[in-house]
């Protein structure tokens, strides 16, 4: 745990400290001038894209967490991504999903299901949009390179999705052949059994929520095409409200690409990768000092603003207990609730 929390405060720190290394003392004079009105609505921004995620959610449960409500449902998902933001890769927002929704009676494979086609319609959102941006940097005629940088979270995006669906026609084969290897590695028997039954019982779970209606599923990426157009609108309101006014689709693209540097990173939040990579791509657009300020805002409403709001609500919602496994990276239920 205590390993955790001094990563989190590093992420803290990065997320403060190279915006204001980078802008130097213009920063100072940026900062005050920053319309409170522009801040309000980012918020407000960042609470929809809160209720599109919790809608979201419930349609995806398709009433297996029994009645409930629009405002139940966006709260657990504000303390799961407190716990994203919180923990290393975001490995705590699993955990907190599946001990919150179990206490609905939903089983933790159901709700590893949910997370995972949760996770697909992102992919598919992200790869749609990949494409989109290409086309957007070719016909513009805008510096190759970034069509180069596109290049290769496609490429990973196109791999996820080809072994979600290799593993999913397959799935027999590939308990075979794991089955052999592990028993070369000399693994127990037992141990081999269990992970096979989980994995059945959540291919079970899977096949379930992807079977639910088209209409559903369909509903279910709608809301999480608009809640990604919501959420990557808020630094192009951020630099709307320093009078700098540069192409949606530019910053889009910065948000895209800072947020997959910010995941190599595997601190909390992306601290770091997040911030060096969109200032490297907006410093030539709009003045070092401007991106500087441009990124602390957009990443104190993005992060810390998950963070301060997400802590209350997950606590109220989960409690210490769960507070001190998400952290300490324990199971969140035992093998037998499965």
């Amino acid at each position: 745990m205590k390993r955790t929390l001094w990563l989190l405060v590093a992420g803290l720190f990065a997320v403060m400290a190279i915006p204001v290394m980078l802008g130097g003392r213009d920063l100072l004079h940026l900062l005050p001038g920053f319309p409170p009105g522009i801040f309000a609505l980012m918020l407000g921004m960042v609470l929809l894209c809160w209720l599109l995620n919790g809608a979201k959610l419930r349609v995806l449960l398709a009433g297996r967490a029994g009645e409930m409500g629009l405002m139940r449902a966006t709260g657990t998902v504000v303390a799961t991504e407190f716990a994203i933001c919180a923990t290393p890769g975001g490995s705590g927002g699993p955990l907190t999903l599946i001990a919150l929704l179990t206490r609905r009676g939903v089983r933790p494979a159901q709700t590893t299901a949910i997370f995972a086609v949760d996770q697909i319609i992102d992919l598919l959102f992200f790869l749609c949009s990949m494409i989109a941006m290409m086309i957007y940097v070719i016909t513009r005629s805008i510096d190759a390179r970034l069509g180069w940088m596109l290049v290769l979270p496609m490429t990973l995006l196109c791999l996820a999705l080809l072994g979600v669906v290799l593993m999913s026609r397959y799935h027999r084969r590939f308990l075979v052949v794991s089955g052999r290897l592990l028993s070369k590695m000399k693994v127990s028997p037992r141990f081999q059994q269990t992970m096979v039954r989980r994995i059945l019982i959540f291919k079970k779970a899977f096949t379930e929520t992807l079977q639910l209606p088209r209409s559903a599923l369909a509903l279910a990426f709608g809301l999480g095409i608009v809640h990604w157009i919501v959420r990557y609108s808020i630094l192009f309101v951020t630099l709307y409200g320093l009078n700098q006014h540069l192409d949606w689709a530019w910053t889009f693209l910065v948000q895209m690409l800072s947020m997959a540097a910010g995941q190599l990173t595997l601190l909390p939040g992306g601290a770091g990768g997040a911030e060096l990579s969109s200032s490297a791509l907006l410093a030539p657009m709009v003045g070092q000092s401007t991106a500087a300020a441009a990124i602390l805002i957009w990443r104190a409403v993005t992060y810390y603003f998950y963070l301060i709001a997400g802590a209350p609500v997950f606590m109220l919602m989960a409690g210490r207990p769960l507070l001190k496994k998400v952290f300490e990276g324990r199971k969140a239920e035992k093998p037998s609730n499965i």
